[in-house]
């Protein structure tokens, strides 16, 4: 009995395992990968550069960001241009030396637009100053076939250019010879610009019914100030051997003349994107010959 008794108490006083954690199942789902960040891109204005008043060259510099894992080729799509806010669709031609962007680097690419923005071609401007307004959508294209378009855009100021206008106000006779007879041609030209410009290198041509009555070249510096008008002379030597008779009665009598007056001066503006350019010219009517 005490036997019985003794494993009785020995069984109570052994402690029980705790019981199992409860297991579930591992599952076989992979979390989405974190979202792959978005290039960028920026424009900003670099310089002007121009051969004459009627064609401008725009050069910008485009910022690029790939930070992807994986490379990109960056061009310039579709574009357009606003000179002081009104839409010059379709005039000019645009340029740029893209590339491709390797991954999560960054890279600096040179676009240059070619515009006609001389006032000339825009009679709206107003002001001494102009403002034309890029705007370029840059595509990065991806080996993985997405494309992804961004639109950037950047300001030129810049200050219109018109030509100078040359008229002849005056046409005398400075000294009569035998076969020759010196002629004062006096100029006046118009500067419509908002900054002085010099003029020279005058080569010039002077017609009458067609006939080449004398030619030449100046080339002292004339300046014209801005907004404003300047006057000068040319002279001309003329000589009347194989002339006719009646031209020698014309000048004989002061009448009136009828002549062609054409050439070209260069022109210098002081502006460093257009340092100078040449501009032509072709006069005709009537001019009273005067003592």
């Amino acid at each position: 009995m005490w036997c019985s008794f003794f494993l009785l108490l020995l069984s109570s006083c052994v402690t029980k395992a705790p019981p199992l954690p409860e297991t579930r199942p591992v599952s076989s789902r992979v979390p989405p990968s974190a979202p792959q960040d978005d290039p960028a891109a920026g424009l900003t204005f670099d310089r002007l550069k121009a051969v004459t008043p009627g064609s401008l060259s725009l050069a910008f510099l485009l910022e690029a960001d790939n930070p992807r894992a994986e490379a990109a080729h960056v061009r310039a799509a579709a574009w357009k241009i606003a000179v002081n806010g009104v839409e010059r669709n379709g005039e000019g031609d645009l340029s740029m030396e893209g590339g491709t962007l390797a991954a999560g680097s960054s890279g600096t690419y040179p676009l240059r637009l070619e515009t006609p923005l001389a006032a000339e071609m825009f009679p709206d401007l107003p002001g001494p100053e102009g403002e034309a307004e890029l705007t370029v959508d840059i595509v990065f294209a991806y080996a993985s076939g997405e494309e992804i378009t961004i639109p950037v855009s950047a300001a030129a100021a810049f200050p219109p250019v018109r030509e100078p206008e040359v008229r002849i106000t005056a046409i005398a006779v400075q000294k009569a010879e035998l076969i020759n007879t010196r002629f004062k041609i006096s100029l006046k030209i118009d500067n419509p610009n908002s900054f002085p410009v010099e003029l020279s290198a005058f080569n010039y041509e002077l017609y009458n019914a067609g006939r080449l009555w004398a030619d030449g070249v100046r080339e002292d510096i004339l300046t014209v100030p801005p907004e404003s008008s300047a006057e000068t002379d040319i002279f001309l030597v003329m000589n009347f051997t194989n002339m006719s008779r009646d031209l020698l009665n014309q000048i004989a009598a002061l009448r009136d003349i009828h002549y062609r007056f054409t050439g070209k001066a260069t022109v210098s503006t002081g502006i460093e994107y257009l340092p100078q350019f040449t501009i032509t010219y072709d006069l005709s009517g009537y001019s009273r010959v005067v003592d």
